[in-house]
C-alpha cells in the first residue's frame, strides 16, 4: 500500500463516530513489529493519522490542505451557534477563522433528502456567518491546487496569516 492508502486506512480505523481503535493503540500496534519489512512506511503514514475523519476523501482532502502549507482542520466538530443552539457538522472546521470546508460527493446530490438537509445546514452555517467552501469529487479530480487556493483565500479572508 503507499503511504496515502495507509493514511486513510489508518484514518478509517480511528475515525467515524464510533472508532475501533486509538491512534495510541494503532502505534503500539506498529511498535510491535518493530524491524520487520514495511515497519518504515508505516510509521511514517501513522504520523499522519488523525481522528474524526468520516471518509476516504475527507482523509484526501485533509491531506491535501495541509500538504499545501495550510494549517490542520478540525475533524467533523459539532458547531453551535452564538446562541447556543447546534448548527451541525462540518467536515474540516478551521473553528478560529470560521471557515468551513465541505467535501460533497455524489450522493449528495443523487440523494434528495441529503440534499435538502445539506442545503438548510449550509445555510445555517452561513446565518452565523461561517464561509464555506464546498469541494466536489469532480474538483478532486481536477487541478487539485485550486481546492488549496479557495481554502487559502477563504482563510486570510477570516485574518488567516501564512
Amino acid at each position: 500500500m503507499s503511504v496515502d492508502e495507509l493514511i486513510i486506512a489508518g484514518d478509517h480505523i480511528v475515525g467515524g463516530r464510533y472508532p475501533q481503535k486509538t491512534v495510541k493503540q494503532l502505534r503500539s500496534a506498529v511498535d510491535s513489529y518493530a524491524g520487520a519489512r514495511g515497519v518504515r512506511t508505516l510509521k511514517h503514514a501513522l504520523e499522519w493519522v488523525r481522528p474524526g475523519s468520516e471518509s476516504p476523501k475527507e482523509t484526501e482532502l485533509r491531506l491535501l490542505l495541509v500538504r499545501g502549507g495550510l494549517p490542520e482542520p478540525e475533524l467533523n466538530g459539532d458547531v453551535f451557534g452564538a446562541d447556543g443552539a447546534f448548527i451541525g457538522r462540518g467536515d474540516l472546521l478551521y473553528r478560529r477563522f470560521k471557515v468551513l470546508v465541505e467535501y460533497d460527493g455524489s450522493q449528495h446530490a443523487d440523494d434528495r433528502r441529503q440534499f435538502h438537509r445539506d442545503v438548510d445546514r449550509l445555510e445555517a452555517f452561513s446565518v452565523d456567518e461561517w464561509r464555506v467552501v464546498r469541494v466536489l469529487k469532480e474538483h478532486m479530480n481536477g487541478d487539485r491546487s485550486e481546492i488549496v487556493t479557495r481554502v487559502r483565500n477563504a482563510l486570510i479572508s477570516r485574518g488567516w496569516r501564512p
